[in-house]
């Protein structure tokens, strides 16, 4: 059990960090506008957090389709369950 609370708290603390880079970020995009592309590690700050905010996003659909997948197979227990047709 502690384990999964250290991974919650790891999740967590990453996504605040996120957050606050977001919010620096925009706010430097709105300081700057078109001199903050200019610099090379700007495109890096970005491109960073797009990535970021695609792997939350897939990383949230994993925890949803797998409580799915619980839930069916749960509610079918003892017959045979086609994985390809949890939907």
């Amino acid at each position: 059990m502690y384990f999964f609370q250290l991974v919650l708290a790891a999740q967590i603390l990453y996504l605040c960090i996120m957050l606050f880079t977001i919010y620096k970020e925009a706010r430097k995009i709105a300081a700057d506008r078109e001199e903050y592309f200019s610099h090379i590690w700007n495109y890096y700050e970005v491109a960073w957090l797009i990535v970021s905010v695609v792997g939350i996003a897939m990383y949230a659909m994993k925890v949803t389709f797998f409580k799915v997948v619980l839930n069916q197979l749960e509610e079918n227990k003892g017959k045979y369950q086609k994985l390809q047709s949890c939907q």
